[in-house]
């Protein structure tokens, strides 16, 4: 079963939509919600029990969407409902991207989650990269 997610705004909506009709026309199994719940244990996300999640929205809520994982190894199928650097598919593309899935011609790569840690404070998990800024000025430290 798959879990489709997405931002609030209308245009992530009616994408998520469009993606389980898709869903629902090539007969695959999946359930929605506005967000998965966030991960108290090792094994997921609250028990969710889903093969893949598909993530709908912008870089932002796609980070967002990897955050709340913790340490689930879910793969996540980015939908980028307006410019993204994230995600694999968009509103012009997702159908063809699941008919992929559907015939199982994908394959998972595992990506590194950072965390920095400066004594006690740590930043949410990052996917890219970490910037690390002075609070006095927005210059990069070095």
């Amino acid at each position: 079963m798959y879990f489709i997610t997405s931002k609030g705004d209308r245009k992530s909506l009616e994408l998520a939509k469009n993606v389980a009709v898709r869903l629902k026309d090539a007969g695959i199994k999946f359930t929605a919600g506005r967000e998965i719940p966030p991960s108290h244990n090792k094994k997921g996300f609250d028990g969710l029990d889903c093969e893949m999640l598909m993530a709908i929205g912008d870089d932002s809520f796609i980070l967002k969407t990897f955050r709340r994982l913790g340490k689930s190894q879910t793969p996540v199928f980015p939908i980028a409902s307006s410019q993204s650097f994230l995600a694999h598919a968009n509103a012009l593309s997702f159908k063809h991207y699941i008919d992929l899935v559907k015939k199982g011609m994908y394959v998972v790569f595992k990506r590194s989650r950072l965390v920095a840690r400066f004594k006690n404070a740590s930043t949410p998990i990052a996917l890219n990269d970490i910037g690390l800024f002075s609070h006095k000025s927005a210059s990069l430290l070095r």
